[in-house]
């Protein structure tokens, strides 16, 4: 793993986020997820540029 991965992944860890264990070179193992992420970013995140913190953000996506 280089550098930045392990400080990714250390990052996942401590906010409990579970990391994709798809195969590599499998792209359909992670579809459903990207489609989600894009659909977040295009119709709740977009127009923002800094929430100031991981609470508001959160509220926002949630609300």
């Amino acid at each position: 793993m280089e550098h930045g991965s392990r400080v990714f992944a250390g990052l996942c860890d401590q906010h409990g986020v579970t990391r994709s264990m798809g195969a590599v070179g499998t792209s359909a193992d992670n579809a459903a997820c990207e489609s989600f992420h894009a659909s977040l970013k295009r119709e709740t995140l977009q127009s923002a540029h800094d929430y100031g913190d991981t609470d508001t953000c959160r509220r926002t996506a949630f609300a």
